[in-house]
């Protein structure tokens, strides 16, 4: 599933400074087994240099990092947002004592380009390490062994705009891609983030880490809970650094449903989008807003 954006719809590309990201290796000859046993997506089915969303789970079945995975020239590489890489690694570490595998975090910089429109970039990439978003035609890319110069890629790409790690976090969110944080890490079942409408989740695979409460959370109806995305509807002034608490109508009251997973503003219009998890049987009459703001309604839509 891919909901396009009104920022997709531009003729314009951009070279993205993805400072918020991190890039976790894993290699080496147990590295396809040791991941099969601890992630959500199955490892088995990533063919070289292709990639899938996916997350990792503790031993509950709670969801404590989402990222892409690529598979490229036998190893397997993490994007991950930067606040929760740290998590990430001490959890596979913890489960790879008795596995032929290595896993570091690069010291490298990531880029990205919002549109693979032109042949010559594909061609221009092999210097690096890209992968390709699911069912997007946005692209990741590093150099190991370098940390690349920003002004030199824009050059050789010659691609004049430049765009900002909030600009990408906004697609992100506009195609239900969840990002954890510490706050919210190991609170959710993958289906209540509905990791599994991306794809994320393999419910044919064989055993890993939380898969039994995974399992039970689908077959038996477990999870109530589902991920949404909510969209103002018209340009508004907000900090998005700042905690931001919504409530819903119930009658002619209005009652707390939390706080938004992630939250930014469209660049172009300024309208608002977020990620929030909510109950799955949302009435489509159900009226959302920020705390508070009778001002302020959102529309909203369940992945």
């Amino acid at each position: 599933m891919n909901i396009k954006c009104c920022i997709e719809k531009t003729n314009d590309n951009k070279l993205f400074d993805l400072s918020n990201m991190k890039v976790i290796k894993v290699e080496g000859e147990d590295s396809e087994k040791f991941l099969q046993g601890q992630l959500t997506c199955d490892v088995t089915e990533i063919n070289n240099n292709q990639s899938t969303f996916g997350a990792m789970c503790n031993p509950h079945g709670k969801v404590i990092s989402t990222f892409i995975v690529l598979n490229y020239k036998n190893c397997f590489y993490f994007f991950i947002n930067e606040e929760i890489a740290a998590e990430h690694i001490n959890n596979l570490k913890k489960y790879a004592i008795f596995s032929k595998v290595t896993i570091k975090i690069l010291n490298t910089s990531i880029f990205g380009i919002n549109k693979m429109d032109d042949p010559s970039f594909k061609t221009l990439l092999d210097d690096y390490v890209s992968c390709t978003i699911p069912s997007s035609e946005r692209v990741l890319f590093f150099e190991e062994s370098n940390i690349i110069d920003k002004v030199e890629i824009q050059k050789k790409l010659n691609i004049e705009k430049l765009g900002c790690s909030t600009e990408w976090d906004f697609y992100d969110i506009v195609n239900f891609f969840p990002k954890l944080s510490k706050e919210t890490s190991s609170l959710y079942l993958p289906q209540a983030l509905s990791l599994d409408v991306i794809n994320a989740v393999s419910f044919d695979k064989g055993c890993y880490t939380g898969q039994e409460n995974v399992a039970r959370a689908k077959y038996r109806g477990i999870n109530k809970k589902a991920l949404y995305l909510l969209t103002s509807n018209e340009a508004i002034n907000i900090k998005i650094d700042t905690t931001i608490s919504l409530e819903r109508s119930i009658g002619e009251a209005w009652r707390s449903v939390g706080n938004p997973l992630n939250i930014n503003q469209n660049p172009i219009t300024g309208k608002t989008a977020l990620l929030i998890v909510l109950p799955n049987n949302l009435d489509s009459n159900q009226k959302l807003r920020i705390k508070d703001r009778e001002d302020l309604l959102f529309t909203f839509k369940k992945a």
